[in-house]
């Protein structure tokens, strides 16, 4: 018997399950659509939690490492990013030109699975994300990726409105648009990455997942019915099956 057969819901209650779920679809939508528009404050504005101990506990995950706190992934995801564009229009000569000049990025959120919580109070869903990324260079060229990325994430009904709480975005390749894929020389978890360099030195640095031989380390998992949240079971950096002292490290350096 699977966990849904042992659940009895009104239609009322099966209603607000179904509506749930088109939202935070819907939600996902919104986000790739500003990070194809450039507009990532907004995303972190409107997307993300807003209560003060829920943005103490945010985490954003990549390949290498986990950014934690709102402060920590607006830092790197926005104002880092907005710098090194700055910088991209100054070297060109551009500097009145619209943040994104040059630049050109989506990311498809596709075959989602998406589990509202037994108790109605938290998500948890997984997409693949197919997408590029066209990054200027500040000599007026470009470099082009073709990108495949798994997507996870942890969601928390705050104040009747469901809203990202934990992310991880983990890729599982990237290469060069033009050029022939079984003779690069990337190395997805040693070599050069634009997007890690583009993202900087996570607060907990560590291997979130490993692309060499494509999903064998399971993660991010494929997400299962569940009643309740738990932080062991979630997709912060505390429920990942690795977790590190880092994480506790770091939660006892912030008090």
């Amino acid at each position: 018997m699977n966990y849904y057969e042992t659940k009895q819901y009104s239609d009322e209650e099966l209603l607000v399950r179904i509506l749930d779920k088109e939202e935070i679809k819907n939600l996902m939508a919104r986000r790739a659509y500003y990070y194809a528009n450039n507009e990532r404050q907004r995303e972190i504005d409107e997307l993300w939690v807003t209560g003060d101990d829920l943005k103490k506990t945010a985490s954003y995950g990549r390949n290498w490492g986990y950014y934690v706190g709102l402060d920590s992934i607006r830092n790197y995801y926005v104002v880092e990013h907005e710098k090194k564009q700055r910088a991209a229009l100054d070297a060109l000569g551009k500097p009145s030109e619209a943040l994104g000049y040059g630049c050109s990025a989506f990311h498809e959120t596709t075959t989602p699975m998406l589990y509202i919580a037994g108790d109605g109070k938290t998500a948890r869903g997984l997409w693949y994300v197919p997408g590029q990324e066209t990054i200027m260079k500040s000599d007026g060229t470009a470099e082009c990726y073709w990108t495949m990325d798994n997507m996870s994430a942890d969601f928390v009904k705050e104040n009747g409105s469901w809203k990202l709480w934990h992310l991880v975005v983990c890729s599982d390749f990237f290469v060069e648009a033009g050029t022939d894929f079984q003779e690069g020389t990337l190395d997805p978890l040693t070599g050069p990455d634009p997007f890690r360099d583009e993202f900087g030195t996570p607060d907990i640095p560590m291997v979130v997942h490993n692309p060499r031989y494509n999903l064998s380390d399971n993660y991010p998992p494929m997400p299962l019915p569940y009643e309740t949240y738990t932080v062991e079971g979630s997709l912060a950096p505390e429920g990942h099956p690795r977790r590190l002292d880092g994480y506790y490290k770091y939660m006892k350096k912030e008090g």
